[in-house]
């Protein structure tokens, strides 16, 4: 759209038929204005345009054999990143993954995880440190117990790793607040949403909301101190981000048996 929304062209040409795009993201290099833009295409990999959209290519050198691109992310020096969620190919499971790119995704090389974690699923930057980095992860499970999941932290780029929230948990998502970065908040897919007030160090629970499926925690820039949190399913919750005490955790939108 060129006028608000109002109307609407295809602006897809170079992008393979029927992808499912999952993330759009504009260049936002540092004193850049260059009509660059890049799409991740579920089970075919990255999609620039350098011309606003017009016409696409797919960036996929030195990207591995997964191509489940979810989601991407740019810090404030400019570095892209691409995470690719784990999935299913030709029968057998291929891990998660995150990859750079210091050339707008015209090359690529893999950000290393720590042993074990195979379950990415989304990647928050500090915007006052780009060397400070939290990944959002899913567990997997080993001889019946769920590990590697919950939120990692760098605070180096990515060269060495911390896990900083329960790995047995399956975190979706995180956001910071706007105004004091190391307030950070997750949403999860074990009916509880939290918040850290020292950079993940220590979490507590956000009373006041409690649904299964929870997706993403997004601060309100209009409004400081407030929280929205989406769900798979459920709507989306709206409240003060230091929660509501003594709430009642009863989930009247969850239909009997869900839970």
């Amino acid at each position: 759209s060129s006028d608000s929304a109002r109307a609407w062209n295809k602006s897809n040409t170079g992008i393979p038929e029927n992808s499912v795009c999952t993330n759009i993201l504009p260049d936002q290099s540092p004193g850049v204005q260059s009509g660059t833009i890049f799409v991740s295409a579920f089970g075919r990999g990255i999609c620039k345009s350098k011309d606003d959209g017009k016409t696409w290519n797919l960036t996929n050198t030195g990207l591995g054999d997964n191509l489940f691109a979810w989601q991407l992310r740019q810090n404030s020096k400019g570095r892209l990143f691409a995470l690719f969620s784990r999935g299913e190919a030709h029968g057998k499971v291929v891990d998660g993954s995150v990859y750079y790119s210091d050339d707008k995704a015209e090359n690529w090389t893999q950000l290393l995880l720590p042993d074990g974690v195979n379950g990415p699923h989304d990647l928050l930057i500090d915007h006052a440190n780009p060397e400070v980095m939290y990944i959002s992860c899913w567990p997997r499970t080993l001889s019946g117990k769920d590990i590697h999941g919950g939120v990692i932290k760098t605070s180096d780029g990515g060269r060495t790793w911390k896990q900083v929230f329960d790995d047995r948990v399956r975190v979706n998502s995180a956001g910071a607040d706007p105004q004091k970065p190391e307030c950070i908040y997750i949403n999860t897919f074990q009916n509880a949403a939290y918040r850290s007030d020292d950079s993940g160090e220590s979490w507590k629970r956000i009373e006041g909301y409690r649904f299964k499926w929870g997706q993403r925690a997004v601060p309100d820039i209009n409004n400081p101190g407030m929280l929205f949190l989406t769900t798979y399913g459920g709507s989306v919750f709206y409240g003060p981000a230091d929660d509501v005490q003594n709430a009642s955790d009863d989930i009247e939108n969850m239909p009997e048996g869900w839970w």
